[in-house]
């Protein structure tokens, strides 16, 4: 079952048929998103101080490279790092790994 959700979350973005620049900036948000996933107060609002955008054309640019808005696109990096957590460190518990990256229970 871990191994087939994983599948599902990679397959998610990879089969979008994203243009050069659209993939560029998917590559770098992820990026700059991968040290702040743990933080569980990480919000759009955070996101759009740290990227220096405004949310319009973060949403925007989200929207046509991905396909979800920031909320969604959070959420998806985080499910996709528990994933690989949960492949990796097997004895560890779901909510050992949701701590991880930034799921609380608030």
């Amino acid at each position: 079952m871990r191994h087939c959700f994983i599948q599902n979350l990679h397959l998610m973005l990879t089969q979008t048929h994203c243009r050069t620049s659209e993939q560029t900036f998917l590559t770098n948000l992820h990026h700059q998103l991968e040290p702040h996933l743990t933080e569980a107060d990480l919000s759009v609002g955070k996101l759009v101080r740290l990227l220096a955008m405004s949310r319009t054309d973060l949403h925007r640019k989200l929207e046509r490279a991905a396909g979800m808005s920031a909320t969604e696109y959070l959420r998806y990096l985080r499910l996709q790092k528990a994933a690989h957590l949960l492949a990796e460190e097997p004895e560890w518990s779901i909510y050992q790994v949701a701590l991880e990256v930034g799921f609380n229970s608030q």
